[in-house]
């Protein structure tokens, strides 16, 4: 799995450049980019999963289901008893499965199998759920 992570880049910046990134990957060996039936983002052979926050962009590119979120560790959540580091794991999890969060239950009992945290960026949480056990961070 490779994790690229653009930095210090305007928050338009940051959704333009995941679009930008949608298309650049549609023209490589991985195939096109089509979507599921949930909108989860997914190639001819391979996964790819994007999040972005404030200046930062992180985009995944996995053979295996992927899925990645970074957040601020200076955001709050309004949620009771959770944390943002466990704010990025349940968005990384549910990026993977590909269901999306339902604001009625939170998942608590998240599989660390394939929970990965990356320490790149000393003032954001950023993490990865996949199956793929080597990350390569550019």
């Amino acid at each position: 799995m490779i994790v690229f992570i653009y930095e210090n880049i305007t928050s338009e910046e940051a959704k333009s450049k995941s679009i930008d990134f949608y298309e650049k990957v549609t023209k490589t060996s991985l195939g096109k980019l089509s979507k599921t039936e949930k909108g989860k983002p997914v190639l001819d052979y391979g996964f790819i999963s994007v999040s972005h926050t404030k200046n930062i962009v992180c985009v995944a590119i996995s053979e295996k289901e992927i899925g990645i979120d970074i957040e601020s560790k200076t955001r709050e959540i309004k949620i009771p008893n959770m944390t943002i580091k466990r704010w990025t794991e349940v968005e990384a999890y549910a990026k993977w499965k590909g269901c999306g969060i339902e604001k009625d239950k939170i998942y608590l009992d998240i599989p660390k199998l394939w929970l990965h945290e990356i320490i790149a960026l000393k003032d954001y949480y950023i993490s990865v759920y996949s199956e793929d056990g080597e990350i390569f961070v550019k």
